[in-house]
């Protein structure tokens, strides 16, 4: 942003005696005034902002899991990697000094973070023994921000699960990716049962044969029409065969003729059918509304 009549404007916007609202709650309007307070001193001589990443615990933490069972499911008996081992050790430094920790180094802790970390710690053999008082306190931090309140931990894990489950309520895009490093580090037990707490995205439904979803009596609307007429509930995209007859046949007989791949345009499909199949509707015990249907490119009954 660069100085001047715009940045007059926003020094103005965010001046606390004009920003803080009278009727406020007084620490609502004391955390807005720091806030500008900071951000206005975060300026350079320019009178601009410059931004940078910051470190993060969140992704540390990720890929900890992700080399550790790696190495593991290699079969290698061997110390932790480099990596690994750094890793722990970032993490055990930037830990908040309440024994949890943030997205970043400067965030506060939550309890999303705060698994990941601890389940890293959990899947490195020894490390929990290593970094025994960081282990604890995390423990202790998770324990008092779940669902029971209180800390240690409970040996199964529950309060923990549902506390996650609840943060995030009907979207699992985190909630599930969470539960499943925890459940890699073994923080959900070791036994398979521990499985049990990882809900699953409804996505990976998406790998199972349609048959499946007839006997489960179970709902799915797929990419392609072709598999509402081969007898999916609702098919809505583009058509397969006109997918590749049209796009990538003319995108390979670009490549044939020298185009280079980094000079051809990218294209998308521009004509998308749905297909409703009222067989399996019926057989599924489902009503589809009026509406739908006239909108449908065909309909099969």
């Amino acid at each position: 942003m660069e100085a001047g009549t715009s940045l007059a404007g926003l020094s103005s916007a965010l001046d606390p005696s004009t920003a803080a609202a009278p009727d406020l709650p007084a620490r609502v309007r004391a955390a807005l005034e720091q806030a500008t307070k900071e951000l206005l001193a975060a300026r350079t001589p320019d009178g601009h902002w410059e931004g940078e990443l910051s470190s993060s615990a969140l992704s540390t933490a990720t890929a900890v899991i992700a080399l550790a069972v790696a190495q593991k499911e290699s079969q290698l008996q061997s110390p932790p990697s480099d990596r690994i081992s750094n890793g722990l050790a970032w993490l055990a430094k930037h830990a908040n000094a309440d024994g949890g920790w943030g997205d970043t180094i400067h965030s506060l802790s939550n309890i999303s973070t705060t698994a990941l970390c601890w389940a890293a710690f959990g899947v490195v053999p020894s490390a929990d023994e290593q970094y025994k008082n960081i282990v604890s306190h995390a423990e202790r931090w998770l324990g008092q921000n779940s669902e029971q309140h209180s800390s240690p931990l409970d040996t199964s894990h529950s309060a923990l699960v549902t506390a996650i489950l609840a943060r995030y309520g009907k979207d699992r895009t985190f909630s599930a990716p969470i539960l499943t490093a925890c459940a890699l580090s073994g923080r959900l037990g070791s036994s398979a049962d521990a499985w049990q707490q990882v809900l699953p995205l409804p996505f990976e439904l998406a790998a199972f044969p349609r048959q499946w979803f007839a006997a489960l009596r179970l709902p799915a609307v797929y990419q392609f029409p072709e598999m509402a007429e081969q007898g999916g509930l609702i098919g809505y995209g583009p058509r397969i065969v006109r997918l590749f007859r049209d796009v990538l046949s003319r995108q390979l007989a670009n490549l044939l003729r020298g185009s280079k791949p980094a000079d051809l345009p990218v294209e998308q499909p521009t004509k998308f059918e749905l297909v409703i199949n009222l067989k399996t509707a019926k057989a599924l015990g489902l009503t589809v509304p009026d509406s739908l249907l006239a909108r449908a490119d065909g309909v099969i009954e």
